[in-house]
């Protein structure tokens, strides 16, 4: 849970939905029936991969995922306001340790959603900056909470998304000034689930979130429930000054600009690509 009491209003509105991914040596059927009785959710089950079954606050699926292998589960949640969705994390954390286990291969993906007429925002979350709310990202703090994403296997489905460039290969660094950004329209940066952050969903008015997972990922609680708030006020934050940027901001775009302008002049000339 948060710790400020003052970022009440925040969490109050923020919505949450789950995909756990696990293995366990007990029947799909079987564990249904366990889950539905651990969490007091209708839970449905189907052998078939990414199925077309719907979910709701109190109905989830638990269906077969084979990108991770012939016998890996998932159990899909439906949307649930903050406070019963990490309840519901927890619950089923403890199911998995108890019931299951976790491997590389197995990942915790969160998708958050805002009320955002509730919380004062103007901006909607379909309508985010991406290219700002990267600006704004860091990832590194993400990384040290969640290790397991930078490992060969993992790091194929949670590439770093503050990978950001121009378009423009030639573009010179005089070309952004400080107090007037360029237009996100002129870089290129993540538009992929295969991303610490899928924004392709956001236009469906949600962010999935895919750094958690790994080997006992069900045991990290904390760091899950830590993810879920760092994720929630930067994305907040964002909305808040959706349109305009910060001095900090400005200054990562001059940033992102110098390197590419070096990586060009190293090919410039042979001189300089020896050197």
């Amino acid at each position: 849970m948060y710790k400020d009491p003052n970022q009440s209003k925040l969490f109050n509105n923020v919505n949450l939905g789950f995909e756990f991914e696990f293995f366990s040596p007990i029947p799909r059927f079987e564990l249904a029936e366990k889950l539905s009785a651990a969490l007091n959710k209708k839970i449905v089950w189907t052998d078939e991969y990414r199925s077309d079954l719907p979910v709701s606050r109190e109905e989830f699926k638990l269906e077969a995922d084979f990108s991770g292998g012939f016998k890996m589960n998932e159990l899909i949640t439906g949307v649930m306001p903050y406070h019963e969705a990490i309840h519901i994390m927890y619950k089923v954390m403890n199911f998995i340790d108890e019931n299951g286990f976790t491997t590389d291969r197995t990942g915790l993906h969160i998708n958050m959603s805002f009320n955002e007429f509730d919380m004062g925002l103007t901006a909607r979350l379909e309508n985010l900056n991406v290219f700002k709310c990267i600006l704004g990202l860091n990832e590194e703090k993400i990384f040290e909470m969640w290790p397991s994403a930078k490992s060969r296997i993992q790091r194929i489905y949670k590439n770093p998304v503050t990978n950001i460039y121009p378009k423009d290969k030639f573009v010179s660094e005089t070309v952004i000034q400080y107090a007037k950004p360029g237009n996100p329209m002129d870089f290129a940066y993540p538009q992929s689930k295969y991303f610490g952050l899928n924004f392709e969903k956001v236009s469906e008015g949600y962010l999935e979130i895919r750094y958690a997972g790994g080997p006992d990922y069900q045991t990290r609680r904390a760091d899950a429930t830590n993810l879920i708030n760092y994720m929630a006020e930067t994305l907040h934050s964002t909305l808040l000054n959706n349109s305009s940027y910060s001095v900090d901001e400005q200054r990562k775009i001059n940033d992102v600009i110098k390197v590419q302008r070096a990586n060009m002049l190293a090919l410039k000339t042979y001189e300089n690509f020896t050197k």
